[in-house]
C-alpha cells in the first residue's frame, strides 16, 4: 500500500517560527517524509502530551553538536487510509 504524509498549511511557517538551525529543518521534512514506507513501524501509541499516534525522532544540530533535538508529531491516518496527516508537533533542546 502507498501512503501520503500531509501537513497543515502552516506547518511550514509554524517549523520556521521554532528558529531551528536549517540542516535541523531540513532533517524534519526528509524524516516526516520516511513516513511513507511502513508507518506501522514509526508511529508509536502514547498517552501524554497527547492520546494518539506520535512519530517521535533525534536530529542533530551539526553546527553546535553539544545539543540535540528530539522532535514529537501528531500523526492521524485519513479516512483513505492511505493519508497520513500530521496534525501537531513539538520538540524538545536536549544536551547530548
Amino acid at each position: 500500500m502507498s501512503f501520503h504524509v500531509r501537513t497543515r498549511g502552516d506547518f511550514q511557517r509554524r517549523l520556521r517560527r521554532w528558529n531551528l538551525p536549517v540542516e535541523v529543518q531540513i532533517d524534519v521534512r526528509l524524516r516526516l517524509d520516511e513516513l511513507l514506507h511502513n508507518p506501522a513501524e514509526r508511529l508509536q501509541r502514547i498517552t501524554h502530551p497527547f492520546d494518539g499516534l506520535a512519530y517521535i525522532f533525534p536530529a542533530v544540530d551539526r553546527s553546535n553538536r553539544t545539543y540535540g533535538y528530539v522532535f514529537t508529531f501528531q500523526v492521524r491516518y485519513g479516512t483513505d487510509e492511505e493519508t497520513l496527516w500530521v496534525v501537531s508537533g513539538g520538540y524538545e533542546r536536549v544536551p547530548i
